[in-house]
Order: structure tokens, then sequence, then C-alpha cells
């Protein structure tokens, strides 16, 4: 397949190629800023950087009823476990 490109789809494809890898690039720097604005997070108000991006995820993911569910669940499991030794 590859050896039968003519050189419209060589073209083409070398176009997608630098479109896929400048969105890498716009993906890398987004996730530098994420990391710079969970610094001045623990900077700024002493919020513990894990908790801040957790805080982020389940913002953006909207799913907060799912998030309190599993922890609900762990929390569940481990007074078990801690519980009274039989």
């Amino acid at each position: 397949m590859i050896e039968t490109l003519n050189e419209d789809q060589i073209k083409k494809l070398r176009g997608m190629v630098k479109e896929a890898v400048d969105s890498l690039y716009r993906a890398d720097a987004e996730k530098d800023l994420r990391k710079e604005i969970a610094d001045r997070a623990v900077e700024e108000l002493e919020i513990p950087k894990k908790l801040f991006t957790q805080v982020c995820k389940v913002v953006y993911k909207q799913n907060r009823k799912k998030v309190n569910e599993e922890i609900t669940a762990v929390l569940d499991l481990a007074d078990i476990v801690e519980g009274p030794q039989q």
C-alpha cells in the first residue's frame, strides 16, 4: 500500500503528518500550562498539587458522582479490612 502512493497522496500524507505533529506540540504546551497552574495553586494557596489536579479532572469530566461512589467503596472496604479482628 505505502509503495503505491502517488505524488499527490505523498503530499497529502506530509500535510497530515505536519498537522498531527503541530497538534502534539500544542498538547505539550497545554500540559506545561496545566503544570504551571498547579504549581501556582501550591505556592499561592497551599493546595497540594495532587488534590488540585484531581479536582480539575472531576470538574472537567463532570463525574463527581462516580468519583464519590468510588471513594466511598474504597473507604467502606478499608473499614472492613481495618475493622475488628475475629
